[in-house]
């Protein structure tokens, strides 16, 4: 036998040992298994980060990398990611650029009432405007009309 073919046997043999070995001690692991571990392990990721400055609840500024930031929703518990420019204009445009107030008061648009309720909350908001807009007029109303009595001679 050639030097090779006796290599190539020797080789066929230990595999195969190995592989039983691996089946005896219920470790064994598909080809396709094996390589996206391998892959998994090899990948590296380099996440860029993206600092911005909000105030905390005290109006001390602090640089937040939003890039990967999670938020979790307050009512449904769930953690959300944003992408990092809409999250800071979101934080600077309704909470007053406040991170603390943001974390403790954010609700997801799923939580959040539908557009019908949110309407109905509107005109109930607006109807009490006006209610007590309505009140002032009659206040005023009432005090010209009390005036005019008062001094009825005086406007000759």
């Amino acid at each position: 036998m050639h030097a090779a073919q006796m290599s190539n046997k020797l080789t066929n043999k230990l595999t195969v040992h190995i592989a039983e070995h691996i089946i005896r001690n219920n470790q064994a692991i598909k080809p396709q298994e094996q390589t996206k571990r391998i892959k998994q392990v090899m990948k590296k990721t380099n996440k860029t980060k993206h600092f911005y400055t909000l105030n905390n609840s005290a109006g001390q500024p602090v640089n937040i990398d939003l890039n990967n930031y999670r938020v979790e929703c307050v009512k449904t518990g769930q953690r959300k990611q944003f992408y990092h420019k809409y999250l800071f204009n979101m934080i600077s445009r309704k909470y007053q650029g406040n991170i603390d107030l943001f974390r403790t008061t954010y609700v997801s648009r799923a939580a959040a009432p539908d557009k019908n309720q949110r309407r109905a909350q509107q005109l109930e908001a607006r109807i009490s405007r006006l209610y007590v807009q309505i009140s002032n007029l009659k206040g005023e109303l009432a005090d010209a009309q009390l005036n005019r009595e008062s001094f009825p001679l005086a406007t000759q």
